[in-house]
């Protein structure tokens, strides 16, 4: 059951949707760049699916600190630099999976709905992801905490004055996500094929069909 009632779905303006585990899941790619990080930079730090999995969706500084309490803050902001760096030459050619339903669902929804994407990433993995899934055209703006560094809560509060978002509705597949979209006041729309268990959501959707198909027949 949801803990909040939000306005009727038919007045949502657009739909910002969560990346990893939303709408695609490049985890065995993401493994393999911090991987290659942590061998570079000679620390003891290595990272399996299972052990990324667990942090997905959390701001970065909490996701390292939680996966290695033993590094000091330098150490942190060196290995999170490095896998930065390794991602922007990898996820290209690396990729990840695409969810079924996801290119073909945005396309549909963007004839109704202005869409955009949030994510807690590094800098240029939204775009990147949008280049390879060949959605660009479809994506009206997007924010990445490695673009600011801010908790999402706060992306999702820029990215609603930055576009001037009336009634937005935010999709992900985490608790995290819940709780930074009940901080920005937006209702969350879970989609349970994701990383995380949500008990609190405004809808729950187990594939993006029938998401799409929810938001389009409530025009």
């Amino acid at each position: 059951m949801p803990a909040v009632k939000y306005k009727n779905m038919k007045e949502f303006d657009s739909i910002i949707f969560d990346m990893d585990g939303t709408l695609w899941d490049a985890t065995d790619s993401y493994v393999e760049c911090w991987n290659i990080a942590a061998e570079r930079l000679k620390f003891p730090t290595k990272v399996d699916r299972k052990m990324l999995e667990s942090v997905m969706g959390w701001d970065e500084k909490k996701a390292y600190e939680f996966l290695f309490p033993e590094l000091e803050e330098e150490k942190i902001k060196q290995l999170a630099s490095t896998v930065s760096d390794i991602q922007d030459e990898l996820i290209p050619q690396l990729g990840g999976e695409i969810y079924e339903g996801v290119q073909e669902g945005l396309k549909s929804l963007s004839t109704q709905y202005r869409l955009f994407i949030l994510s807690n990433c590094p800098k240029h993995t939204i775009k990147q992801f949008m280049k390879f899934a060949k959605i660009e055209d479809l994506i009206s703006g997007s924010i990445s905490f490695g673009e600011n560094r801010v908790p999402k809560s706060e992306n999702i509060k820029l990215l609603v004055d930055r576009y001037e978002l009336k009634n937005p509705v935010y999709v992900g597949d985490t608790n995290s996500d819940r709780v930074q979209c009940e901080r920005a006041g937006l209702p969350f729309v879970y989609v349970s094929y994701g990383f995380d268990k949500v008990d609190e959501y405004y809808k729950s959707f187990d594939n993006f069909t029938s998401l799409k198909e929810y938001f389009l027949d409530s025009e």
